[in-house]
């Protein structure tokens, strides 16, 4: 975002393509609004307040806005230099207005993606004439004629509307059917807003070049098959039969509940070949028809291509045995919700070899056999393993899965799945990860108990890839006591990033047993006991010399913050947010005296009293919005 060597307006519309490659916009920022940032996003979004109407901000090409609860976001937007090079902008919890939308069609003319919640002229976006991609989350107050406008926009390929009533979409298609108009979309999703089970019509002259269908569709309609089924979808998400000729279909999602035909299109998914024979689908995503997944992976072939498989069920529909017997040499990608594995099961699938991501969310399966997992000992390329409120679950254990078979796993979170953590094998699994970097588990007094026991074996070098260690509380249940983190501690030697959110037995000398405190950047105690005094807690933190956040929640309350952050401004210079519960009772800013002349100055501030957030404001960054706000005033 520096305005030194920034590309000129000559630079980025060269037509000489090397230049304007060079030259052309390439950051994308995700921000917070800044009332509202993080601590993590505090700097970048303190600097974009800053660099935003400079030279430099033509270098942003995409904006994520995080949070809505605006009528416009004008504020967001109006650092746009005349003719930017923003290309993308997405406001999905905000709704654009017609003044918004001819502010972007002025200094955005080059924005290809838009996604928002809701946009009050549809037929103004026909004016921003490079837009590919529109998504719009709220369409229950579109009208025909605005939607038609959007449908035949010439330069849009993709868009997603979600909300929409049927009968409008019924009666747009109507009219666009009667005058033949037709529609350059390539990829459509439209999710109706009627309750009343009416579906949306479609017909083939108005979309003859889809390759990407995606809509809402009750089970065993296939009226959407039957209108636009062709040889040129990839990716279809609705009911189809033997008549339905797809033969370039690899990307397949249903929301539907089980119907009668589901395993009959479970199976004719199985059946699809591409031109080597093998099974051709790459996707297969059910939301709810568990009975089309089951049918799928029993029938499907051990060569087959599935990168992405996606289960969803919300009445614990189980996958049969069958099922959890498929190969999946291909799978890179595997999501369970909600789902229970068949209990007769004697695998988690087979020939995982390409297998990277694994999220396990409210999966139950009734085992106590941990050898279902061996299959995992085969998947070396995995790398983030997520398990979420699974309780009923068989742990992974050192013996059936060794961790030097994982040698790319770097993610692992067992959250709210106390079973997973109860044995001894499962923290020898974890603590042996090779390249484990993040952890993030839900502990309570046994699980911690039985972690230091793992712990305790291992080599006095400890482990030495983990730079982020997340504890959180199992509820009703007793906090780890201070001498069980106090081990961890000690036998984590890289940690950057340490939260812990069951700190009520712990005491503020657990934390003097940091194998290497300056190491660590941000630090987060939660549920403090009440009996803790900040003022006891902060000599342990002047040896974090490279502390960036600190938020403390729990502590008994105090009146003034300067014992507290005082001797933090100086030991800890690159320490930027701190965040204090139950906040301080008095004064809105803290001043220390300046190293050279002993004079105080404003250090630390808040913006009312009853917030425990206090901000840096002696940092060359922080100083300099100061000066921006004021000069703008």
């Amino acid at each position: 975002l520096c305005e030194v060597d920034a590309p000129t307006p000559e630079e980025q519309e060269s037509n000489d393509p090397a230049v304007a490659a060079a030259s052309d916009a390439d950051l994308a920022l995700d921000l917070c609004f800044p009332e509202w940032a993080c601590m993590s996003c505090l700097p970048t979004t303190q600097l974009w307040q800053l660099r935003r109407h400079t030279r430099g901000a033509v270098r942003v090409r995409g904006i994520n806005l995080r949070h809505g609860g605006r009528d416009s976001i004008q504020d967001a937007i109006d650092w746009l230099p005349l003719r930017s090079r923003l290309r993308w902008l997405d406001a999905e919890s905000n709704a654009l207005s017609a003044t918004d939308v001819a502010r972007l069609v002025t200094h955005a003319p080059f924005l290809e993606c838009l996604r928002a919640s809701a946009i009050s002229d549809d037929t103004a976006v026909r004016e921003l004439l490079h837009l590919h991609t529109l998504c719009i989350g709220r369409c229950d107050a579109v009208e025909p004629r605005g939607l038609a406008s959007v449908l035949t926009m010439p330069s849009l390929r993709r868009l997603s509307l979600s909300g929409i009533s049927v009968a409008r979409w019924n009666t747009t298609m109507g009219v666009l059917s009667v005058v033949r108009a037709t529609s350059p979309l390539t990829t459509l999703e439209v999710r109706g807003s009627d309750s009343a089970g009416d579906s949306c019509e479609f017909n083939r002259g108005v979309f003859p070049n889809l390759v990407a269908l995606i809509v809402d569709g009750q089970p065993d309609d296939m009226s959407v098959a039957d209108e636009l089924a062709s040889p040129k979808l990839e990716l279809f998400a609705s009911a189809f039969g033997d008549l339905h000729l797809m033969p370039k279909l690899k990307h397949f999602r249903t929301a539907a509940t089980p119907g009668t035909v589901s395993e009959d299109v479970g199976r004719r998914l199985a059946a699809l070949r591409d031109s080597r024979g093998a099974s051709s689908l790459e996707t297969l995503t059910s939301q709810g028809d568990i009975a089309l997944v089951n049918a799928f992976l029993e029938n499907v072939y051990g060569n087959n291509s599935l990168r992405h498989l996606s289960v969803r069920s919300s009445t614990g529909a189980s996958l049969s045995a069958a099922a959890l017997n498929a190969a999946l040499p291909c799978a890179v990608k595997g999501m369970f919700r909600g789902v229970s594995l068949a209990s007769d099961a004697r695998t988690f699938f087979r020939d995982l070899r390409c297998l990277r991501h694994l999220l396990l969310t409210r999966v139950s399966w009734v085992t106590a056999d941990e050898n279902v997992w061996s299959s995992l000992g085969q998947a070396a390329a995995l790398e983030t393993l997520s398990v979420n409120d699974c309780a009923r679950i068989p742990p992974i254990t050192a013996t059936v899965v060794p961790p030097t078979n994982l040698p790319l796993l770097r993610t692992v979170t067992l959250a709210k799945s106390p079973g997973m953590l109860q044995s001894e094998g499962a923290w020898s699994f974890l603590w042996g990860l090779p390249a484990l970097s993040f952890l993030e588990a839900h502990v309570d007094a046994a699980i911690m108990a039985t972690s230091c026991r793992a712990l305790a074996l291992l080599p006095s070098s400890g482990v030495r890839s983990l730079h982020t260690l997340r504890l959180g509380n199992l509820a009703d249940a007793e906090a780890p006591a201070g001498e069980e983190y106090a081990l961890h501690f000690a036998r984590l030697p890289a940690l950057r990033i340490l939260d812990l959110f069951s700190c009520s037995r712990m005491r503020g000398a657990s934390l003097g047993l940091l194998a290497r405190p300056a190491l660590l950047h941000r630090l987060t105690l939660i549920h403090m006991s009440p009996e803790s005094q900040p003022v006891d807690i902060v000599p342990h933190l002047l040896q974090m010399t490279q502390l960036r956040q600190l938020a403390i929640f729990g502590c008994a309350a105090v009146a003034d913050a300067t014992p507290y952050l005082a001797p933090l401004t100086y030991a800890c210079p690159f320490l930027r947010v701190i965040a204090i519960d139950p906040p301080v009772t008095h004064g809105l800013s803290v001043k220390v005296p300046a190293v050279a002349d002993g004079e105080k100055e404003e250090v630390w501030r808040r913006e009312t009293e009853g917030r425990g957030m206090w901000h840096r404001v002696s940092t060359p960054l922080a100083c300099a919005i100061c000066a921006t706000e004021v000069a703008g005033e």
